[in-house]
């Protein structure tokens, strides 16, 4: 039978006693027979082998970890360590272009830096809501260079100083599983609106937005928002927009759907720098509540073409010369960055001092083309280079 059982424990004797220390204990050393000390021997060796195997293995591939954006460098004292390799072969494999830079089986573009001490790159930062890295493979290999862009067709000279530029901002601090349907989607919600709730039925936030420029045309501001509340009610959810305390437009719908609330607006409403958008969820239907969540804001606007942290990415925009200033040096690098992958180093750009900064000129060879220009010291570290 399988039980219930019951079990009757006996109380020790009164005089069980037990001292380990007494004279009835004692310690007899033993040595292992020479079987045993054989088989210590083959395990402690097998353990060594296996560490030496994992050695090499690191040796052969560096797995490079980047957060966002960014020209990444790696110094190549620092393969030298993690390849375990010396530093003259390590140099030898760059210079001959006999390291291979991947990102999911594809080829990665990259070059030696001025000094030829360090491995440049161009790493996108991730493109998954679940991972807060992209992950770059290093070998060695035959790589992939950053070709130079062909010379100019033309003498470089002052360009044009602005272009089109979009920032999103979007915090994730709580979830809602119970609104998405598909795993792949986020559904992790920065804020909300509670309809003509004295506290929660208004929200500012404010997002930063450097170098304005002041010229004439429209701005565009996108809010992604979702429903979470379901009447029944046709346009139950409304919610009214403003900028800077202007008001800018609204959006209607109805039940548990996301909404993109899209909004053009002068934008010589805007402020070089902090931006208020004031968000109001109201009651004017006969639906009995309204809750609404707030996912991210996208705001597209003119900028001017003035370096931040020693860089920007900038585009054509079918200009042939692009002027950007704020630079702190002179050391600047250019590159074409159409296909982000396959980056090209852009040739005959110029660069000219100006006040107590540094302007470069850049030849856009294509009116489509996506730039980058970024001096020295803002060459970014990897969040981690890891043997593999």
């Amino acid at each position: 039978e399988y039980g219930p059982f019951s079990v009757e424990i006996e109380a020790a004797p009164a005089d069980l006693t037990f001292d380990p220390s007494g004279p009835d204990v004692q310690s007899i050393p033993r040595r292992p027979s020479a079987e045993h000390r054989s088989r210590l021997l083959a395990s402690k060796t097998k353990r060594g082998e296996e560490r030496t195997t994992r050695r090499r293995r690191a040796g052969g591939a560096l797995k490079i970890a980047v957060t966002e954006d960014g020209l990444y460098e790696v110094p190549l004292k620092d393969l030298t360590r993690l390849f375990n390799t010396p530093g003259r072969a390590i140099v030898g494999l760059a210079r001959s272009g006999q390291l291979a830079l991947t990102h999911r089986g594809q080829h990665v573009a990259w070059m030696l830096s001025k000094n030829g001490r360090s491995l440049l790159f161009w790493g996108q930062g991730p493109d998954s809501p679940y991972a807060t890295e992209r992950i770059y493979w290093l070998q060695d290999g035959p790589g992939t260079p950053i070709e130079p862009t062909g010379p100019p067709e033309h003498a470089v000279s002052q360009g044009a100083g602005w272009f089109t530029d979009s920032l999103s901002f979007e915090h994730d601090l709580f979830p809602a599983t119970a609104l998405v349907d598909d795993p792949a989607d986020d559904f992790f919600f920065w804020d909300y609106l509670f309809a003509d709730h004295p506290d929660h039925g208004q929200k500012t936030l404010t997002i930063e937005l450097p170098d304005v420029a002041a010229v004439e045309g429209r701005a565009r501001l996108e809010i992604r928002l979702q429903g979470a509340t379901d009447s029944g009610i046709a346009g139950e959810h409304h919610v009214m927009v403003s900028v800077n305390g202007t008001y800018v437009g609204d959006a209607r719908w109805q039940g548990l759907e996301p909404h993109l609330l899209t909004l053009d607006f002068d934008q010589s409403l805007l402020n070089d720098g902090a931006n208020e958008v004031q968000m109001a969820a109201v009651l004017d239907t006969v639906a009995p509540y309204s809750l609404v969540y707030l996912d991210s804001i996208s705001m597209t606007y003119t900028r001017l073409n003035v370096a931040r942290d020693g860089q920007l990415v900038t585009r054509a925009e079918g200009h042939e010369v692009l002027t950007v200033t704020g630079f702190g040096s002179s050391d600047i690098l250019v590159l074409d960055l159409t296909d982000p992958r396959l980056p090209k180093n852009v040739r005959g750009i110029t660069t000219r001092p100006q006040d107590s900064s540094w302007s470069v000129h850049i030849p856009a060879d294509d009116p489509n083309g996506v730039y980058v220009a970024a001096e020295t010291a803002a060459f970014r570290a990897p969040a981690a280079v890891l043997a593999d």
